[in-house]
């Protein structure tokens, strides 16, 4: 997997942008398979954008908004996604390993069993209920699953 110049990414997150805005120059991000192992991806709005089994591995990804991305089968090992927004996005399949999630934003993300076990390990703190709107952080505590 070849991995993508930052230039190249910047087009890509402008077109998503312009997207996003109803712009019919714009274009949906598609950054399927594609290797962004680490990228520095600050605060990026890549909300709906498809990132399925891609290489997101060691990514900068602090306050990215990825609400509603497809990230399944994503690998995102050892990413700063400090603060970001994830609120229903897809993480089944996604390998968190190392990931720093402090104070991201989860609420309405699907998650597998193995994302609950490392957030559950790591004791990371994030916001994953609607109940925590008032802007307080809750560890997460694994999941009655079998």
């Amino acid at each position: 997997m070849e991995h993508i110049p930052s230039e190249e990414l910047a087009t890509v997150i402008k077109l998503h942008q312009l997207y996003l805005n109803g712009d019919s120059t714009g274009v949906r991000a598609n950054l399927e398979g594609a290797n962004l192992g680490g990228a520095d991806l600050e605060e990026a709005n890549l909300e709906g954008a498809n990132l399925e089994g891609a290489n997101l591995g060691g990514a900068y990804l602090r306050g990215a908004d990825l609400e509603g991305a497809d990230l399944e089968g994503a690998d995102l090992r050892g990413a700063y996604l400090r603060g970001a927004d994830l609120r229903g996005a897809n993480l089944e399949g996604a390998d968190l390993e190392g990931a720093n999630l402090e104070g991201a934003d989860l609420r309405g993300a699907k998650l597998d069993y193995s994302c609950w076990l490392f957030l559950c390990d790591e004791k990371q703190k994030v916001y994953y209920d609607d109940s925590y709107d008032d802007g307080d952080l809750m560890e997460i505590s694994r999941p009655d699953l079998p």
